[in-house]
């Protein structure tokens, strides 16, 4: 494998699996989270932590298909998908399905031919759809949404 590609595979996985520099993986954020702390509205201006979860996820499933070669939208999820009546059951499945989709994406970067990390994901630059990097950037710009959003839910924590 090209060592590029290794490179970034592995920091990839460092934000959301392992032990990345600046602090806490995505996973040992979220681990010991309840479904009811991930229910709690703090403010009607903010998202739950189950909905920023359910973002995260979202977006690297919609990295994951520009990468299989369909054209950029927004997430099938929808960009802020809701939580509503969120229980156990639909937690353990929400924090499931975020890491399944990482696992994906990993594979998926294993596999992408090389010699097109560098073409243009999109014809033009739409900032709400992540378009006109390429491959290569978009998916140092998952990782960075990931490590974002994994600083909210930090706060978040703090404050139930």
């Amino acid at each position: 494998m090209n060592p590029v590609i290794e490179k970034l595979i592995k920091e990839l996985d460092k934000a959301v699996n392992s032990d990345p520099w600046y602090g806490a993986s995505l996973k040992s954020i979220i681990r010991d989270i309840t479904y009811k702390q991930a229910a709690t509205r703090h403010d009607a201006n903010i998202h739950t932590i189950a909905e920023i979860v359910l973002h995260i996820c979202a977006w690297i499933e919609e990295v994951s298909s520009r990468l299989e070669g369909n054209e950029p939208s927004d997430p099938k999820r929808g960009d802020w998908p809701e939580a509503d009546n969120l229980n156990e059951t639909s937690w353990k499945k929400i924090v499931e399905d975020i890491f399944a989709a990482h696992e994906t994406l990993i594979e998926q970067v294993k596999n992408f031919p090389f010699e097109k990390f560098e073409e243009r994901v999109g014809t033009e630059r739409v900032k709400e759809l992540g378009t006109g990097f390429t491959y290569r950037e978009m998916l140092v710009g998952v990782m960075e949404h990931n490590i974002y959003h994994g600083g909210q839910i930090v706060l978040l924590k703090k404050l139930v």
